[in-house]
């Protein structure tokens, strides 16, 4: 008695999708593994950090406002044997909920972050 939900898809009038899967997405050493945002909700800036990959990546993150417009766009670029840790101000957002789409090779993860 339940629900199988193996993604999820945000779709708003005029704006791009953002979407995710969830579930059968195995670990691998070579590659991303999780994401971590906080503090979660924030006031004006959020940090975002990643555990060491043991090769080179790119991660995209992408930020979309409850309308589904999109408010933020940045990729982060990963060494070998090195993680991610960056804060990043967003003083000129409006309080409210985001979504925070981030994607890397072998990486797909939906965050709610909530600024306040």
């Amino acid at each position: 008695d339940g629900y199988d939900v193996d993604g999820v898809v945000l779709l708003q009038p005029g704006c791009q999708t953002i979407s995710a899967r969830f579930g059968d997405i195995e670990n691998v050493s070579n590659e991303v593994e999780s994401v971590e945002l906080y503090p979660n909700p924030f006031t004006n800036v959020f940090n975002i950090r990643s555990v060491a990959s043991s090769e080179n990546e790119v991660l995209k993150m992408t930020i979309v406002n409850t309308l589904g417009a999109k408010v933020f766009e940045k990729q982060f670029s990963i060494g070998a044997e090195t993680s991610l840790n960056e804060t990043i101000d967003f003083s000129h957002l409006s309080n409210g909920v985001y979504i925070v789409n981030l994607e890397s090779k072998n990486l797909n993860q939906v965050v709610k972050i909530s600024k306040q």
